[in-house]
């Protein structure tokens, strides 16, 4: 085998980065791969995921192992999905729909971006004969109408739930964010997840943010105040603080997400598989699913994230490399990669199901 045939194989996610990013520009590689201040918190998410060690268990019985579980009221293929990222379109045209389409042949949860330039609409008529568990990530909007606006277009196109993004008041300190921004060539307008009045504002003028034009800060008042417009799930999505994840119960949520926006706000954050740890013990018995993303990359990390106590992990960046490597087909080599590499894990580590999976897999010092 000579050297180029050896550079292409694709054995795991860092493979399918490493060749997806042959096919990005200098800018989108900085802007996808970049994070706040000096890019700290996004590396303090992988190596502390890193820093995690599992403990072996021989001679349990575990021929076969099922990937399946429940969250939200559905029955999902593996306890990994996608979390809501914009940057899909700017990869190729069809980015979105063709993530979309990879998790739902998959019966994995899909994340939608506000900020995505592929409509609710398109997203839910891609998916709708295998309907996998769609969630729309949105802010909640200082006018119920422009709620209910986006909401009726959720519960029309088949959608599951709203992760309200709950850390993002303003933007994080990103040196490279101007740049790629006023690159026409990149961003794709309109971006049609946004209400009308707010989409019309935007269009005015492209260098305006929709936290700009719709200046409103969130408090834990608009989730009730949320929960009263729809019957869709409310997942809080940016919570990296114990106290926190309670207010977030204690104002209704459905799930508590764990994320620091992949470590793109506030570089000298903590990463966020060590606040699931601290947040897990807090909201055991509470009657609340918990959720994480923020440096997952493996099958083992997926499996260090349900120990901790996660009832699913979801990948961001991930999908974006796996896009830029081979479109629908990359994402799903991915989907593939990920599934092989869990199931391995729980075979040497004694778990044969998901519900197996507890903090007794990991090595203690």
């Amino acid at each position: 085998m000579n050297t180029v045939e050896t550079e292409n194989i694709v054995f795991s996610y860092k493979d399918i980065e490493r060749l997806g990013k042959t096919n990005l520009s200098d800018k989108l590689i900085k802007y996808i791969y970049g994070g706040a201040d000096q890019h700290q918190c996004v590396e303090r998410n992988k190596t502390d995921i890193e820093k995690i060690l599992l403990m072996p268990k021989v001679c349990a019985n575990l021929e076969e192992r099922c990937l399946e579980t429940e969250i939200l009221g559905h029955k999902i293929g593996m306890p990994f999905g996608f979390s809501p990222t914009m940057c899909r379109a700017w990869i190729n045209d069809y980015g979105e729909i063709q993530a979309a389409r990879a998790a739902s042949d998959n019966n994995i949860p899909f994340g939608l971006s506000s900020y995505a330039e592929t409509s609710i609409e398109q997203v839910g008529k891609s998916v709708r004969e295998k309907n996998c568990l769609k969630i729309m990530q949105m802010n909640v909007y200082s006018k119920d109408s422009m709620n209910e606006e986006i909401i009726k277009r959720l519960e029309k196109s088949g959608f599951h739930a709203i992760a309200i993004t709950l850390d993002h008041a303003v933007h994080g300190n990103r040196s490279f964010d101007k740049a790629i921004e006023e690159d026409n060539s990149t961003v794709h307008w309109p971006m049609p997840n946004f209400p009308k009045g707010i989409l019309s504002e935007l269009m005015k003028d492209t260098s305006k943010d929709a936290s700009e034009v719709d200046s409103y800060c969130q408090t834990w008042d608009d989730i009730r105040r949320l929960k009263k417009l729809t019957k869709l799930k409310i997942l809080a999505k940016g919570i990296c603080k114990p106290e926190d994840a309670l207010a977030a119960v204690e104002a209704g949520v459905d799930a508590v997400w764990v994320s620091n926006h992949g470590g793109r706000q506030l570089g000298d954050g903590p990463s966020t598989i060590e606040s699931l740890r601290r947040i897990a013990p807090v909201l055991k018995g509470k009657g609340v699913e918990l959720y994480v993303d923020g440096g997952f990359s493996k099958g083992t990390d997926i499996l260090k994230g349900l120990a901790l106590g996660a009832n699913c992990v979801f990948f961001g960046r991930p999908v974006l490399s796996a896009l830029a490597y081979d479109g629908e087909e990359g994402v799903e080599k991915l989907i593939e990669i990920l599934s092989k590499e869990l199931k391995n894990a729980m075979a040497l580590v004694g778990c044969s199901k998901v519900s197996d999976i507890d903090e007794s897999i990991l090595w203690v010092e």
